[in-house]
């Protein structure tokens, strides 16, 4: 295929399985991330960078056709302003032909009043606004998320599945 598709939270439960999948359909793939990143398949090249710093940006872009977005567990609007800013400006300097932002929880069309949606609500309307040829991904929930540190406590401690949507959302849990 020839294509080379830069993923971000490449070492994540949502990450990797994109990473696995871009592999089995003959992408190269180079996975940004802040950290040793050891975990990852063979033939995944590593950029180091963080998403608060343009310059790693830029060179984790260089030569990349295709972006995976997913961002970083942050709720502060300024910083995810920031950071998608910032892949906006390495995108169009590298030329990439697709951006797919994958907002990884169902997510609204406006804002809710909840960081964790509100940010990714604004980062998506970002992204239209670019210029950029962009496709938002909202998947529904994963049935994973129930496992993770800060969800599982409060479901054995409290038997309440604690979970950043309003009451009246309906939505499907898959694995």
């Amino acid at each position: 295929m020839g294509k080379q598709v830069l993923v971000t939270g490449a070492t994540g439960m949502q990450g990797r399985p994109i990473v696995d999948a871009l592999l089995r359909q003959g992408f190269t793939v180079r996975a940004l991330t802040r950290q040793e990143a050891s975990d990852l398949p063979g033939g995944v090249e590593v950029a180091r960078g963080d998403m608060d710093d343009a310059a790693s940006l830029a060179a984790a872009f260089e030569g990349a056709d295709r972006l995976v977005l997913m961002l970083p567990l942050v709720f502060d609007a300024d910083q995810v302003r920031r950071y998608v800013g910032n892949v906006i400006e390495a995108a169009r300097a590298a030329a990439v032909e697709l951006v797919v932002f994958d907002t990884s929880v169902p997510v609204p069309d406006a804002p809710v009043g909840v960081a964790a949606l509100d940010v990714k609500v604004e980062a998506a309307a970002m992204l239209a606004a670019s210029g950029l040829p962009v496709v938002t991904v909202r998947p529904t929930i994963y049935a994973d998320n129930l496992a993770v540190p800060w969800t599982a406590p409060g479901i054995v401690a409290d038997r309440i599945i604690a979970y950043p949507l309003a009451a009246d959302v309906r939505c499907a849990w898959i694995t």
